[in-house]
């Protein structure tokens, strides 16, 4: 089909995308959760790839969605998405542009037989996805899943912030999230938001929500894409037990109500707790309750706190959890890095896990407020002072290299998304972040 016959379909069903996806660049299979999407070299065009754009933006929470054998240079920002399946060698070779991709090693090249010119290919940045600030070291409440060191409080500057977005727009990051301790806290946090919401970016806010008025509500309205909120306990007696504060649960709440209201996207983020395994329904439940589809879990980065003391069993039981609670239309994983090889099936682990794609350094790093980049929130390595500088850090070059991963983990299908585990874990038992996760299957 030509270029001419080409349009988005006109809602964001699902169906509707998939149907033009057949017609216009490939093959299509959809179980369970998971899309798979095969390239016809002979039908895609760069206008078409809108298309898969509109799929992920809709479906990836909902999705996991893999993309097969669509050269990384077409869609560079959607890299995890790619894989490269029973490719024909005589078709692909390594061109000027190749030459001169970062991503080389990893690529078969370009294909001749697409119908795509290749001059109109851009060369894909070697860039993060996201740069997270910790604005502030200071939090109001004390939860005994965070490690944040509140010893030496501090508030980062306006100016220092600036700078980090400043640099952002330079290189061509389009998202940056603020977090702490408690954002919140900052009272430059207005600034902050409105410079970056004022140079285009997609704005994302880590909060625990109990600190909202009607101000700040203004605010977060205005100049906030995308809402992250701590929720630890189903109510008041959980959530001040495992937060070792006094909360007012129906207030936070009401806080995440009006948030909800008023924000594009609002998330709901738990560490995995004995708590939280003991009651999920009631967790469950209480977000449908309060109009929230967007619950992310996160495996524990401790090991010194009974409550978080999670098996490899809890963590399955979880998982088959969240596949059971996707079924209501809940966009839920795992989202911090977990073997998958923790099941067999690995189809289990692709519905449930997001894998270390968002973590460790491999598509974002971490402003801390002592003023260096780091890695992740928990792997405080300094890496350098500017994001070009950090991003090519030999210390975060090597984690996302992955060669340092057992050659089981190297020749598995899998790799591209568990990126071998967590690292943060690694240190803590292993005392090394390029040792195998605690929970790797050997």
């Amino acid at each position: 089909m030509g270029l001419k016959n080409f349009s988005l379909p006109e809602t964001v069903n699902l169906n509707k995308i998939l149907i033009s996806i057949e017609n216009y660049i490939g093959k299509v299979k959809k179980e369970d959760f998971i899309i798979h999407i095969h390239i016809d070299e002979k039908k895609i065009t760069l206008s078409a790839i809108k298309l898969l754009y509109l799929l992920l933006n809709n479906y990836e929470d909902n999705y996991f969605i893999i993309i097969k054998n669509l050269p990384y240079c077409l869609m560079p920002d959607a890299l995890e998405h790619i894989v490269y399946e029973k490719i024909s060698k005589n078709k692909y070779h390594y061109d000027e542009i190749c030459e001169k991709c970062y991503l080389k090693n990893i690529c078969p090249g370009w294909n001749e037989s697409l119908n795509i010119e290749r001059n109109k290919v851009n060369l894909p940045k070697d860039i993060p996805k996201e740069i997270v600030m910790e604005i502030t070291t200071k939090c109001n409440l004390n939860c005994r899943c965070c490690n944040l060191d509140k010893s030496n409080p501090i508030n980062v500057e306006f100016k220092i912030v600036k700078n980090i977005i400043d640099e952002c727009k330079t290189l061509g990051i389009r998202a940056v999230r603020f977090t702490g301790g408690e954002p919140l806290l900052n009272p430059d946090l207005e600034k902050m938001l409105s410079y970056a919401k004022r140079n285009g970016f997609y704005v994302l806010l880590n909060t625990n929500a109990t600190l909202l008025n009607s101000h700040l509500l203004k605010i977060l309205e205005k100049n906030v894409d995308n809402v992250l909120i701590s929720l630890q306990g189903y109510n008041q007696t959980s959530e001040r037990r495992l937060t070792n504060s006094h909360v007012d649960f129906n207030k936070k709440l009401t806080n995440i109500i009006k948030l909800n209201l008023r924000i594009p996207i609002v998330r709901i983020g738990s560490v995995i707790s004995k708590t939280l395994i003991e009651n999920f329904n009631r967790y469950y439940y209480l977000l449908k309750k309060i109009g929230i589809n967007h619950w992310e879990l996160y495996r524990p980065i401790l090991k010194d706190d009974e409550e978080f003391e999670i098996s490899k069993k809890d963590l399955i039981k979880i998982m088959y959890l969240l596949i059971e609670i996707k079924k209501t239309g809940m966009k839920t994983k795992i989202a911090n890095p977990l073997p998958f090889c923790i099941v067999k099936n690995k189809k289990i682990s692709l519905m449930s896990l997001l894998g270390g794609i968002a973590d460790d350094g491999h598509s974002r790093i971490v402003w801390d407020a002592r003023g260096y980049f780091k890695p992740s929130y928990f792997i405080n390595v300094y890496l350098g002072k500017t994001i070009e500088e950090s991003w090519q850090a030999p210390f975060l070059k090597k984690l996302r290299s992955l060669d340092y991963l057992p050659q089981k983990c190297k020749e598995c299908y899998y790799l591209k998304w568990c990126k071998g585990g967590s690292r943060a874990l690694a240190k803590i038992f292993n005392k090394n972040y390029f040792s195998p996760d605690p929970l790797f299957k050997t």
